[in-house]
């Protein structure tokens, strides 16, 4: 059976979103078209219906919804407009619950509804199948292939809900899965592309975008994340009454990268951490502010994808501020060769990369770093610019190229006024390290590290930068 899945526009009042229409006949939208009208109108029925998982009961005369779409029979001047009725709401509780350890500090209570609320509407009159149609469209969600880190992904949005940009499309990779219902994506999209359908590598869909910006009393967040289409379906499934056998959600397939990758633990700061091998000495490098107030000889809580261990401080440069900043530790147990990445001194601009780590929406009691693809955008020997995005906790963490060997260390990305730009990133290139950590493997000693720290105007220049992450 094959079934024309195609991106629209939905209008309610004054609010606008984007939508994903079914063969014509079936829209399905994010429940943040309604937000406006809630905190203007200050409907307390919509909000209690919200809250206690009812069907939402517009006020009369406020339940006029217009979609505009195109499709295959339509040219490139005219659009399909048409009035749509509100057939049903799902209410995604499982998703309301990870959204909660996700990005608490980022919603109110009124947008963490809304986020896990979707609308059902119908165009036309004539009387559709929903649950058919989901039914079908569940089964064959079932026997995909599930979703795993570094998968390509295309949307086809209408950016900032402007026709002008109708259908435009944007290319992507699957940076991390959080328990299979929502994805963070690795570029960074306009505004107002919530609700627009996302495709696999075989164009089938597999999600909605749930979010591209996230902001706080002080920063703006850069953000992509989608819901999966499958979390979406199940949970209208299960409010309808409809049974059927729903299969237990696979177990996270770990990327090959994650054995070298740490969370490392300073005392007010979560960071990320890479263990790499040098002449077949272990070590791992993190960023100093991670461990502001540690010295050297303290043992510092480390973990990796098998446990927790703990690592003794060697060196790091007390003046983080300047370059470098750099942290290294010895690690206090003995592991396969296997779990340490080799360093890597060839660079050139337009080299895929990839940042890996443990960003700010990472949750504490799970091991599940997130890998974020781009390319190197400039570089000279002191250091490394690239638009792999990092993010907030993500300080410390190795920047890898193709091979999987160690490129640099992510220490900033960049600020302006309010707006964090996490996809202009700068890093500290491991050629250089690298051959510090050579000569402290024959001489032990600690002043071979200290030339780390001490560099010149141009080099500090170079890192004059405001966002630390």
């Amino acid at each position: 059976m094959t079934h024309q899945i195609v991106q629209g526009i939905l209008k309610f009042q004054e609010s606008s979103c984007n939508c994903t229409i079914f063969d014509n006949q079936i829209v399905l939208a994010p429940g943040s078209v309604l937000e406006n009208f809630i905190r203007s109108s200050k409907s307390t029925e919509v909000l209690e219906s919200l809250m206690k998982n009812e069907p939402i009961l517009l006020p009369e005369g406020k339940t006029s919804f217009t979609v505009k779409y195109r499709d295959k029979k339509s040219d490139l001047r005219s659009f399909h407009v048409c009035e749509v009725k509100l057939l049903t709401t799902v209410f995604c509780a499982d998703l309301f619950t990870l959204l909660e350890s996700f990005i608490p500090e980022f919603l109110d209570n009124i947008s963490q509804y809304l986020k896990s609320y979707f609308l059902v509407l119908r165009i036309g009159s004539e009387k559709v199948s929903v649950e058919n149609r989901f039914l079908y469209f569940f089964r064959e969600s079932q026997r995909n292939r599930k979703l795993q880190i570094l998968d390509d992904v295309l949307t086809v949005s209408t950016p900032f809900n402007n026709e002008a940009f109708y259908s435009t499309v944007h290319l992507a990779k699957v940076a991390n899965v959080k328990n299979g219902m929502l994805f963070v994506m690795s570029n960074s999209m306009p505004k107002d592309c919530e609700g627009c359908p996302v495709f696999n590598s075989k164009l089938k869909l597999i999600g909605l975008i749930l979010f591209t910006t996230l902001k706080s009393k002080e920063e703006n967040f850069n953000l992509t994340c989608a819901v999966s289409f499958e979390a979406i379906l199940k949970s209208y499934l299960k409010n309808q009454g409809i049974l059927e056998t729903l299969k237990t959600p696979t177990k996270r397939v770990p990327h090959y990268l994650e054995k070298s990758i740490l969370k490392v633990h300073g005392r007010n700061l979560q960071g990320t951490g890479v263990m790499v091998n040098v002449q077949n000495k272990p070590y791992i490098l993190t960023c100093s502010h991670v461990l502001d107030n540690f010295k050297r000889g303290d043992f510092i809580k480390c973990q990796y994808i098998e446990g927790v261990f703990k690592a003794k401080l060697i060196w790091r440069n007390e003046k983080y501020e300047e370059p470098y900043d750099l942290a290294i530790l010895e690690p206090e147990i003995v592991l396969p060769h296997f779990y340490y990445s080799e360093i890597s001194s060839s660079c050139y601009v337009g080299q895929e990369v990839l940042a890996a780590g443990f960003p700010f929406y990472s949750s504490e009691d799970e091991f599940n770093p997130s890998v974020y693809s781009g390319h190197i955008t400039r570089h000279n020997q002191f250091i490394l610019q690239h638009d792999a995005t990092v993010q907030s906790g993500q300080s410390g963490g190795p920047l890898f190229d193709g091979s999987g060997k160690v490129l640099g260390i992510c220490v900033s990305n960049l600020k302006c006024d309010n707006d964090i730009y996490p996809q202009m990133c700068l890093s500290i290139p491991l050629s250089i390290v690298g051959r510090k950590l050579q000569a402290f493997n024959k001489s032990r000693d600690i002043k071979d590290l200290d030339e780390l720290g001490s560099v010149s105007d141009d080099v500090r220049q170079s890192w004059n930068v405001e966002a630390k992450l």
